[in-house]
């Protein structure tokens, strides 16, 4: 089922929609959740995570807009920042020789993170900006990690010219943002 049945589905009968959504994209937010924790979380604390990434889409699915980017895409999202989040709190919360826990160091600066997440936000919507194909060939390459010939495939282009997309999309977003990137 592509994209708009999917979103037609969701829309006429949720519950019927989350379904298929599951079913069509479960492997992917497994592979990107799985990716990044497999070595820190154990297999029932990957399948929770994934399991909150759905549970979040159902609560939050009027925030999603088709003309932004791909459903693909929004999940991959959703389940890359769900597992580093996830990776995050583990880190902060490690035991030290089973007493303890590592304590957050007096150097950690809530504004810090707060402006960092801001900063994402703003490289986020520039991104959607720059449209289709090239915001999906920069959140694939960039934020799910995809290989060229894997963004090729799915996105029925040559290697060479996702590569030249990419290096284009990636000028002009260091242009619309200042030189941040």
């Amino acid at each position: 089922m592509d994209d708009v049945e999917l979103i037609r589905l969701l829309s006429f009968d949720k519950n019927k929609g989350m379904e298929q959504l599951i079913k069509q994209y479960s492997g992917l937010v497994f592979s990107i959740v799985n990716g990044r924790l497999c070595d820190i979380c154990d297999s029932s604390e990957i399948d929770d995570c994934v399991s909150d990434i759905f549970i979040r889409f159902f609560s939050e699915y009027g925030r999603f807009d088709p003309d932004k980017s791909s459903l693909k895409t929004y999940i991959g999202v959703m389940a890359k920042n769900a597992a580093l989040n996830l990776a995050r709190d583990k880190k902060r919360t490690e035991p030290i020789d089973g007493d303890g826990f590592i304590e957050i160091p007096d150097t950690y600066d809530l504004e810090d993170e707060a402006a960092e997440k801001e900063l994402v936000d703003i490289v986020i919507r520039q991104i959607k900006l720059l449209g289709p194909p090239d915001s999906d060939i920069i959140f694939r390459k960039y934020y799910l990690d995809q290989s060229t010939k894997q963004i090729a495939a799915e996105l029925k282009m040559k290697p060479s010219a996702v590569d030249v997309r990419a290096h284009r999309a990636m000028e002009k977003l260091r242009k619309s943002l200042g030189g941040l990137l």
